[in-house]
Parts: structure tokens; sequence; C-alpha cells
């Protein structure tokens, strides 16, 4: 992978093919940004973890099956959908049929609280698709445990996601997972600015718990070359908009750019697919390659790592 990238970027009048689309391998898109809840910590959960974006556009379905198709011949093998309220979609039916027929790893993410309200479109969720649950760290476990209630009763996969940013919010999901006997679930920690106390204790990294993560020289050799947060991944936005990572510049948009254009612009002048940790002050640390690849978190607090090393 790096010698085709540099070779691409010492002579980018060189065109390595369609092997370049062999790097995407997953895709979140965002559907729609309709939505009537009004969640306070909309715009800065969608900076950090995949989950949906509340917006005034909707995507084309024949700009997405077009990306879809173009992609047939790649990596691709995941796709994430999302909204705002992906049930508010113009064409649910129709999107849903569509993805039927696709051979991908298939997520479709929506708020817990759009589920009771729309209990006569959840039917025509692909049964062959995850749906993943977005729960807040606040929530009604009475709604909560009813709408999963219709998800088990239309014979769905689901996943929870929890989106947490205090200690109290961590036990409260736990508890719920464990009294209602859920296997499936996840839990985010979201950055608010006000509770890097939180973030300080529970996700920064000491030189324990570096030392504690299975590294393999395999490992090592991937963090010095590409980010494995971000490789191989695309956001399609639902104004047609496509970046490799959400808080970094669009690479083009799908009404004029092919795929193939949008990850050769990626590999040319991206920050995001080969972003590693050779800036200060991990430059000068001993675990800079044992240490994960840099992450939205660093962005969302504006430090150049998580830990208590440097």
């Amino acid at each position: 992978i790096m010698k085709s990238f540099e070779r691409l970027k010492l002579h980018p009048e060189n065109s390595v093919g369609q092997n370049i689309l062999n790097y995407l391998h997953e895709l979140n898109i965002h559907i729609t940004g309709n939505c009537t809840s009004d969640c306070r910590t909309c715009n800065t959960n969608s900076k950090q973890v995949i989950t949906c974006i509340k917006n005034s556009n909707e995507l084309n379905l024949v700009h997405l099956k077009k990306i879809l198709h173009s992609a047939q011949p790649s990596g691709l093998h995941k796709i994430n959908v999302l909204g705002g309220d992906v049930f508010s979609y113009t064409k649910w039916k129709e999107l849903c049929f569509f993805l039927c027929d696709l051979h991908y790893q298939t997520k479709i993410y929506n708020h817990y609280k759009s589920i009771l309200q729309n209990y006569k479109k959840i039917r025509y969720i692909p049964a062959n698709s995850t749906f993943c649950v977005i729960i807040p760290g606040s929530f009604s476990k009475k709604e909560l445990v009813q709408s999963l209630e219709l998800l088990e009763r239309n014979n769905l996969n689901f996943d929870l996601n929890f989106q947490i940013n205090s200690r109290v919010q961590y036990s409260d999901s736990l508890s719920f997972c464990k009294k209602e006997m859920i296997e499936r679930y996840s839990i985010f920690p979201i950055f608010m600015g006000s509770n890097e106390d939180f973030f300080q204790q529970n996700v920064f990294l000491d030189q324990e718990s570096i030392l504690s993560l299975p590294s393999s020289k395999k490992d090592i050799f991937l963090r010095m070359s590409f980010n494995s947060n971000d490789f191989g991944k695309l956001n399609l936005m639902s104004n047609g908009d496509v970046y490799a990572n959400v808080n970094r510049c669009k690479l083009g948009n799908i009404k004029n750019s092919s795929l193939y254009e949008i990850i050769y612009s990626e590999i040319l002048n991206g920050e995001s697919w080969l972003s590693i940790r050779n800036l200060k002050p991990c430059n000068n640390c001993v675990y800079q390659w044992l240490c994960p690849s840099p992450s939205n978190y660093e962005i969302a607090i504006g430090r150049p790592n998580l830990c208590h090393v440097m």
C-alpha cells in the first residue's frame, strides 16, 4: 500500500488503475438529515462517533445507487446507513428493497425514540442487516424496552450503541444491559468540553495500559503506515459531499466526482487515511507505534494525543 501511495505522490500523472478502489472497505451513508428530535449534543456526537445528524438535506436515491454500483469492483464490504431519522427518508421502502439485493454487511443506525412511532416502516428493514439503536447517555428505560420488544417481534438483529459522557451514564448503560440480558451492545464516550476529567480517568492511556495492548509486528507496521481508524472508510453525507473524516476537508461530491476521483484525492492530498503519530510529542516517545492511531477524540479535545506519558 505504501509503495503504491509513494509512487502515486511522486508521479501523479501515472494512474494506479482500478486497484485504487480496493482500498475502500467501509462506507457511512447519511441518507437524510430530517429529524423531529432536538438532541442537545447532535453536532458534538457526530464529530466523534458513527451516529445520526440533523440537517435539511436528503440524499437522492439515484445518486446513492450510482455510488454503490460504482463500488462493486472495489474492496467495499460494509455499509452503514444513517440519518437524521432514517424512517423519514422519502424513498425508505424502495431503499430497503435495494439494500436487500446487495451483498454488503449492512448496518442501519437510528435513535431509539423514533422506533415506536415508525412501527409500520420497521418491517421493511432487510432481514440480513443489523439495526443499531442509538442511545444517548440519558434515556427512558421504559421507552427503550418497548422499542427493543418491537424489534424482536419483527425478528430483527439489533445492537445497542450507548453514547455516554460520564461514569454515572456508563454504569446506567451496563445496568440496563444486565437487567434486560442484552449481550450485543457498545459504549462510546463523548467529549463534551466540560468532562475532560472523565476522559482523563477513563479514556487516556498510561504506560501500563499501553504495554497491556496486544501489538504484533504487523500492528506496529500498520500504525507506522496509515491510520487504522480512518483508512479505507468514506463518509457520504446527505447533500452528496464525501469525506474521509467528517472533521476534515471534503474530498468531493458524488454529483460531479467519481468514486475513483474521491479516493485518488484522499491518497494524494487527504489528511485522514495516512494520519499517523509522527508529530510532537508522539514522535519523541518510545511508545509511538504502540499507541492506537490518532482518532476523532484527539480532534475534539484539541490534543495531539490522549495519554499521560508525554
